[in-house]
């Protein structure tokens, strides 16, 4: 009778075992479900604002060049703060050579565009930190998460790359935010690339206009 009621138990245990199991694989899947329909909506968002941009890139273009001429350099640095914030095809290039267009001095144009560019870069960082990691770990598990974190940080010269090239560059920072890059390697490669990016179109463009 012992016997049977120890083996009772030891199965009853076992069920228990299973049934939480299975509870907090339903809970686990309930979230990846979530998270893949939050993704597809974001996902969708930024192809919306990519192809809206494209699409009426020319009005864009005359309200840019509007803005910067009554903001002036207010203007120039929300517009190149945006531009490296949000996923879509303008640079912060673009409000720059506007800025020098309007008759900005290269200086404070260029200084502002830097500025702004530097704090999206910092700021896309932290949100892929800070946002994006928790939700790539539970959409595809611990021991993955940190097999890309490895990978990632073999290829990071990708940033100064997509700093200083047309390689999308806002991806590379939120990425680099999800995979932990560490952070002071991010910053010299970003911060550094993309001013000296802004400084050389900003000097070309000047000499060829003056």
């Amino acid at each position: 009778m012992k016997k049977f009621s120890k083996q009772t138990w030891k199965k009853k245990k076992e069920l228990l075992k299973d049934k939480i199991k299975n509870s907090e694989e339903r809970i686990k899947d309930k979230i990846r479900e979530r998270l893949k329909v939050k993704f597809a909506v974001f996902l969708f968002v930024i192809v919306l604002i990519f192809f809206g941009v494209l699409l009426f890139a020319a009005k864009l273009n005359d309200l840019l060049q509007g803005a910067i001429l009554i903001y002036g350099l207010l203007a120039v640095f929300i517009i190149a703060f945006l531009s490296d914030m949000l996923m879509q095809p303008i640079g912060p290039d673009v409000p720059l050579v506007l800025g020098i267009l309007a008759g900005m001095g290269l200086i404070e144009v260029t200084a502002a565009a830097i500025l702004a560019s530097s704090l999206a870069t910092i700021l896309g960082y932290y949100l892929g930190l800070k946002l994006g990691a928790e939700g790539f770990k539970k959409f595809y598990g611990e021991k993955r998460y940190r097999k890309l974190i490895k990978r990632y940080n073999k290829y990071n010269l990708i940033v100064p790359i997509a700093a200083l090239t047309p390689v999308p560059y806002v991806p590379v920072c939120w990425l680099s935010g999800i995979f932990k890059m560490n952070l002071k390697r991010f910053l010299s490669f970003a911060l550094i690339s993309r001013a000296i990016r802004l400084i050389i179109v900003g000097v070309v463009f000047y000499l060829l206009l003056y």
